[in-house]
């Protein structure tokens, strides 16, 4: 009895170590390049205004401002500043009051995401282009 119990227990080790050794290799992202340090394009202002042409700055340090004017003759200007984030496939912008921005970053720019970070249905419109570095004089 002792010996049955013994191999069984025996057995069930082996089987827990091979089912263990059941992994997949990891996904393969991009590397991550430097952020560049604008952008600019026309993005969803939010539910109570239009459109809004923006532009965003990002700082070395990971803070952020957002400027952004809704379109229309008499478009509003404002600012939103926060700090951000950078994983393999998503930047985050988190405003002072917590608000959370999505973006995926393209060879272009930035595409627009939706707070599920999903694109938001119209892709083309909501996207922002990398700006031109200048050289530091």
């Amino acid at each position: 009895m002792k010996t049955v119990l013994l191999s069984f227990s025996a057995a069930l080790v082996l089987a827990t170590l091979i089912g263990c050794n059941n992994h997949q290799p990891a996904q393969q992202y991009a590397a991550l390049e430097p952020m560049r340090q604008s952008y600019s394009g026309l993005m969803p202002c939010g539910q109570n205004c239009r459109d809004s042409e923006s532009s965003l700055f990002l700082a070395a340090d990971g803070s952020y401002v957002l400027e952004q004017r809704e379109t229309g003759a008499n478009g509003m200007r404002f600012a939103q500043y926060g700090k951000w984030a950078r994983t393999a496939d998503t930047l985050t912008l988190v405003a002072m009051n917590g608000e959370k921005q999505l973006f995926r970053p393209t060879e272009e720019g930035l595409e627009v995401l939706s707070v599920r970070g999903v694109p938001l249905s119209n892709q083309q419109r909501y996207h922002l282009t990398a700006r031109s570095q200048q050289p530091a004089s």
